[in-house]
């Protein structure tokens, strides 16, 4: 089915499909692959997880202030890579549009579930950490 103007129509059921929108700093392709180097940090060391196991497994033992103090640290070193990961991707999902490549679209979605699970780990690092106490100076024989 030719037009008048020798263009053709899409069949019915056919998408049409759109040109990709010019890329840039400020895109959703941008920000999808700056999620995705965010989110590298924390699953390559893999400190939450080692952090939320730690914790678990040390519920009812007594721990130092200290010791205490330090892990939350690191929960939060290693959780706030994963919260900017999760930003970037939301708001590389929100500038999506019709003319978004795909493969950005599907490596935000992907970045932000991988990215909430750890900020989540984080966070039940924190809510899990047990009360620190002063644990008395060893007692060395004289």
């Amino acid at each position: 089915m030719a037009e008048a103007g020798g263009a053709e129509r899409p069949h019915p059921g056919e998408a049409e499909h759109a040109e990709p929108g010019p890329g840039g700093v400020f895109s959703a392709e941008t920000f999808a692959l700056t999620s995705l180097i965010l989110l590298a940090v924390p699953i390559v060391s893999g400190q939450i997880l080692q952090l939320l196991t730690a914790v678990l497994l040390i519920r009812d033992q007594t721990v130092a202030v200290e010791q205490v103090s330090q892990m939350s640290i690191q929960a939060a070193v290693s959780g706030a890579p994963a919260l900017l990961a999760a930003l970037a991707a939301a708001l590389s999902l929100a500038l999506s549009r019709r003319g978004t490549r795909y493969w950005a679209r599907w490596v935000a979605l992907a970045s932000l579930i991988m990215s909430l699970l750890l900020v989540i780990a984080a966070l039940m690092t924190f809510v899990l950490l047990p009360a620190g106490t002063d644990l008395p100076p060893p007692a060395f024989p004289s």
